[in-house]
Formats: structure tokens, sequence, C-alpha cells
């Protein structure tokens, strides 16, 4: 696939519809796929009683009513699906008074619109109200059960085939069928789940030291804290990504009124790590740095119609927030080197949802 600008620019000439020119700012690009587009049995029948004959050329493939046809590239964000989608390939229609071919198409999936060039002419081929999509992680499959021609797109065919009688506008063309790939998943519904290791809470419980959500946070099942996300972005290989929280956990030490905030979090693919800022009351702010590791023999997310998820996964603390801990509740107290580089910081996971 192209860059974005040739994407665009690409959609413009097959679908002549401007709102398509600036994909959505959080959509994510579409690896590979097909367009599956099988005529409407309505439009069959009344073609086969014309002999008027339906094929497939520059690498669109044909068998009785149905059409595929590889996709070079497009963009999506959803649920709800928006986006555009490009498929390769040509069409044809052939009867006794003339042949006509549509090709360079673009589906609009924002605004409902395929588009074409029929012959010589841009035109807007067809329109559709109902999509119905299908996620199983990196994949997705769009349901477009009816597109109607439009009166540019009726006319333009007839004109090609010399007749004004085989479409209608408004008539039922075709049922179409997008199965897609994505490069990268893209959402901002799900959570950043910690579970802090039994050893560190006792170590914390010694020096009288409360743990909480940062802010909206909520403490789930086996006193994991679950945080809602921000954001996430992870590719299809999961080679890299950031899934990440603007909430965090407050550790509070009531008896010397000092506290830790670790906020901001994101849990790097990439690094293997969870970073995030830290701001230590009253003294000290720290921007952003890596305050565990992730084991790196980590289980690898899950994928499945709801979402992808990472499994809860062993992190350690680094050095950095080893000594802000000591720094922060142990110090106070006369103690040294109570939290350890290495040391098990627990479990951190994520549930990405669409």
């Amino acid at each position: 696939m192209g860059s974005r600008g040739t994407i665009t620019r690409v959609i413009c000439l097959a679908a002549s519809v401007l709102a398509v020119t600036a994909a959505p700012a959080a959509a994510t690009g579409i690896a590979d796929g097909t367009a599956t587009l099988e005529l409407s049995p309505g439009l069959q029948s009344k073609l086969e009683r014309a002999e008027v004959g339906f094929s497939g050329r520059e690498g669109a493939r044909v068998r009785g009513e149905t059409a595929t046809m590889e996709l070079s590239g497009g963009m999506m964000e959803g649920p709800p699906a928006t986006g555009v989608a490009i498929p390769v390939g040509a069409l044809r229609f052939a009867g006794e008074n003339g042949s006509v071919r549509f090709r360079k198409l673009g589906i609009d999936i924002t605004h409902g619109a395929v588009g074409a060039k029929v012959g010589d002419a841009q035109v807007r081929l067809a329109t559709f109200r109902r999509v119905t999509v299908a996620r199983d992680g990196f994949e997705a499959t769009l349901t477009m059960p009816k597109l109607q021609l439009t009166r540019s797109g009726a006319a333009a065919l007839n004109r090609g085939l010399g007749r004004d009688r085989y479409f209608k506008p408004g008539s039922a063309f075709a049922g179409m069928t997008l199965a897609l790939s994505m490069k990268t998943l893209k959402s901002e519904k799900g959570d950043v789940g910690i579970a802090l290791d039994p050893g560190l809470r006792a170590k914390l419980n010694e020096l009288g030291v409360e743990v909480l959500p940062f802010s909206t946070g909520v403490i789930g099942p086996e006193s994991q804290f679950l945080l809602p996300l921000s954001y996430a972005r992870i590719q299809a290989d999961f080679g890299k990504g950031e899934i990440g929280t603007a909430d965090g956990l407050r550790l509070y030490q009531p008896s010397s009124e000092r506290g830790l905030k670790l906020y901001f979090l994101e849990v790097d693919l990439e690094a293997n790590a969870l970073e995030g800022y830290s701001f230590m009351d009253p003294s000290r702010y720290a921007a952003t740095t890596t305050l565990a590791t992730l084991d790196s023999a980590r289980p690898a997310p899950v994928t499945g119609e709801d979402g992808v998820s990472l499994p809860p996964t062993a992190a350690a603390i680094t050095s950095f927030l080893a000594e802000r801990l000591d720094e922060a509740f142990a110090s106070p107290l006369g103690k040294s080197g109570v939290f350890v580089p290495g040391s098990p910081l627990g479990t951190v996971s994520f549930s990405v949802r669409f």
C-alpha cells in the first residue's frame, strides 16, 4: 500500500467523494484482504435473459454472479466502521449492443458509497445504508447486503451497453463483503491491570503504606488494580505496541505524610516494560521512565472477537522504582535497601476492546 496521500488521491478519483480525502485521525491501515461482490438475484436474472455476460479483468475474478478482487489498501476505524477500501481489478458487462467496464473502485465505508470509473466517466456507482461488522483480533469482515444503483451509475452502465433498460436507479445492484486484515489495532476501550506481588504488599504494609488507584481505577478480583485505558496502538505481529492509561497508583504513608504517585502508565511491548510518570510528595517530580520490566518469556497477547488481551505477566521492579520507594517510605523510618531492583512487582496485563 502506498502513502496515506496516495490512498486519498485514489479514492478521490475512484469514488468522487470529497469527504474521504482525509481519513479518520485514529484510522489504521488495511494490510490486505478481498472484496467480494455478488450481483442481486433480480439483476442477474435480467442480465441472463438479455444475454449480457459478466466477467473480470485486471486481476478481478468472476465466477457466475460473484466477483472477487484483492484489496490494494485503504484505512479503517471502528466500530462503528468508518474509512475506505480500495479493490484492484475491473469488472465488465458485455451484451449484443456493446460492453462497459468499471474499474478503480473505491468503497467509502463512512458515507455508504461505492465509486468507480465507468467507461471514461467518474461516478458514484452505488450507495448502501447498512454495514455489519464481525471482528476477530486484527481481522474484520464487513458486509453490505444491499448496494443500490445511483442515477449516474445506472446511466453510465446503460450507456456502455447501448440500452437503457438493464440498470435502474435505486434498484438492487449487488451485495458486497470485505474481508480485511489490519496492520495495527487502535482503541480507547479497555483497561490495564496491575496485581502487586504478595511480598511487595507485605513490605508496604510493614511501612504503613496504603495503595489505591490514582484516579478512576477500581480494585478488581484478587486485589488487581484495573485502570481505564486511554489509548492502545498494537501492531499485528505484536512487535510493537503501546497500551496506556492516564490513571495509575497512589501510594501514601500517613505517618510521614509522604506519597508517591505512579501515573500515565504504559505497557510498551517493544521495550517489554511498564513505563510511566512518578511524582513524589512533597519533594520531587520525575519525567516518564521505566518502572518495571516484563518477563522476557511473557505470553503472547491473545486475540478474539472482543479485542486483544495480555494475560497476567510477571514484572520486576527497576532500580529507579526501587530507589523512589526507598526514598519515599523507608528513609523517613530510618531504613534503606528495603526495595530491591529486580524483585517482583507482581503481574501486568491489559484488555483492549473494540
